[in-house]
């Protein structure tokens, strides 16, 4: 990271960022696995990236072309609609658990 950010270029720093960032998480993952157990979609994960480096793109567009960063929020919602339904359910569990004692 660091001799990358010595570079005369400000994205060559944002891409050590990037890269130090992928590393932690990968390490983290390596680690996490250890004491729970879960399943990663790598396929549908490096698309949300990808999209989700797009919505970035469209955002430093002069326009910011909005329609095209709703179209991509929407598609990141329908690509995670079962982890975000799972994730809805839970609360809903805890927070009735907590009213109704």
């Amino acid at each position: 990271n660091y001799v990358l950010i010595m570079a005369p270029a400000v994205i060559l720093a944002a891409i050590a960022t990037a890269f130090s960032f992928f590393v932690v998480w990968l390490i983290r993952l390596i680690y996490t696995r250890k004491y729970i157990k879960w399943k990663i979609d790598v396929k549908r994960d490096f698309f949300a990236y990808l999209l989700i480096c797009m919505q970035i793109t469209l955002e430093h567009l002069p326009n910011h072309c909005y329609v095209g960063q709703v179209a991509i929020f929407l598609l990141l919602l329908f690509i995670y609609r079962k982890n975000l339904s799972a994730l809805y359910i839970a609360i809903v569990r805890i927070v009735r658990r907590k009213v109704l004692g």
